[in-house]
């Protein structure tokens, strides 16, 4: 009996993350975090192109074989952004796979003024006459959230139910999201909404919200503008007075940089078109370069995001625990406190972020009492979880 306990205090301590139990393989990290958010903790997620890599640029690896030969699912966006090559790997590994855009209406290509087809050293990579990036609009991801859901319960059917209820709820976010985005871009005057940003990856977003974006690349963010396109944009600019500019996490910012610079308008902030960010992720101890520098790490993460404009991000806290057994069984539990950073410091409590990680009640976890803080944190959620499937079996 010590061993199991000391077990679940290790890895607590240590924020060791172990796999849940059915292994899922996603093609990218937005792909990887609608699975996530509806699998819970029945899914362990593995994603080919993680957060900040661009899908557009990958490569495919013999680890990243081995991946999806070892899953259980494989999950694609389809519409041409996976390459040939993991299409391929996919169909050979004979692992059950499905494509979460199934069944949506897609925006041609060409809709954007942009078709590129591109072969580099073998690397074959059509992005074909659709465009892929469905998931910048949040009324199109009702339906990809639900093929995720379909393909999560047709590979596991005793979680119907579980798969059910947080697509629900997954769903219900969408729909806020949705409704304030909506409200947000309304009280922009149409002629204002435009846009300049690193490729042509927001059509559908466009699309819903009746906003411009003009972009120097295609489609594919591999594709090289020509100096006449970018003095074109330049013109354009200048000519019709747009003052949003935004850089992209996936991209190198200077053809960005250098067009803002030459039309005066400042950059804006930066879009996650294609991957999550993740910061600080599994680095969060020691953001800073010195490991449980909390002073240092805050004063890090707060300036990075200052930098971008982003006086709210979204965040959350990730806790995950493995109990071995001495027989080889293993129990997983892993529990997630969402919230958002705010560059205002408040509260006396915990440590690490907490004074700068607000909940949705406006608190800050700093200012919560021990009791509030076990309720909802993520080590609190993962323990309780553990102590269910513990009393399951004992």
């Amino acid at each position: 009996m010590k061993h199991w306990k000391l077990g679940v205090i290790a890895a607590l301590m240590s924020g060791a993350v172990y796999s849940a139990p059915m292994n899922v393989v996603t093609s990218f990290s937005i792909l990887g975090d609608v699975t996530k958010q509806i699998g819970g903790d029945r899914v362990a997620v593995q994603n080919l192109v993680g957060a900040n890599q661009d899908s557009h640029a990958y490569h495919m690896t013999s680890g990243d074989i081995k991946k999806i030969r070892s899953a259980k699912l494989v999950l694609l966006n389809g519409l041409g952004l996976e390459a040939a090559d993991v299409q391929r790997a996919v169909k050979q590994s004979k692992v059950p796979f499905a494509e979460a855009t199934k069944g949506i209406q897609a925006l041609k290509a060409e809709e954007g003024g942009h078709h590129h087809d591109h072969d580099h050293e073998g690397h074959h990579h059509d992005h074909g006459e659709f465009d892929p990036h469905v998931w910048t609009d949040p009324v199109l991801m009702t339906t990809y959230a639900q093929n995720v859901a379909n393909a999560l319960i047709q590979a596991d059917p005793e979680g119907k139910t579980y798969y059910q209820q947080r697509l629900g709820n997954y769903q219900v976010q969408l729909k806020k999201l949705h409704s304030d985005a909506q409200a947000a871009f309304n009280a922009v005057p149409a002629a204002k909404r435009k846009v300049l940003t690193g490729h042509d990856a927001f059509s559908y977003m466009g699309k819903r919200y009746n906003i411009e974006f003009i972009a120097p690349q295609g489609v594919s963010s591999e594709a090289e503008p020509s100096a006449k396109q970018v003095a074109s944009i330049i013109r354009q600019i200048k000519r019709e007075g747009i003052k949003a500019v935004f850089t992209e996490n996936i991209k190198d910012t200077r053809m960005v940089d250098r067009i803002a610079k030459e039309t005066g308008v400042n950059v804006s902030g930066k879009l996650y078109s294609d991957a999550l960010g993740g910061a600080p992720g599994v680095y969060s101890a020691r953001y800073a370069g010195v490991h449980g520098d909390d002073g240092a790490n805050n004063a890090r993460l707060i300036a990075e995001l200052s930098a971008i404009g982003e006086e709210n991000a979204s965040a959350a806290y990730h806790c995950a625990l493995v109990l071995a057994f001495e027989s080889g069984r293993e129990l997983h539990a892993e529990g997630t406190c969402a919230g958002y950073i705010r560059p205002e410091a408040r509260g006396t409590g915990g440590f690490g972020y907490d004074p700068y990680f607000y909940l949705e009640n406006g608190k800050s976890m700093a200012e919560l009492t021990l009791d509030e803080k076990h309720r909802v944190s993520h080590r609190g959620t993962a323990l309780q979880r553990m102590k269910e499937l513990l009393e399951q079996i004992l």
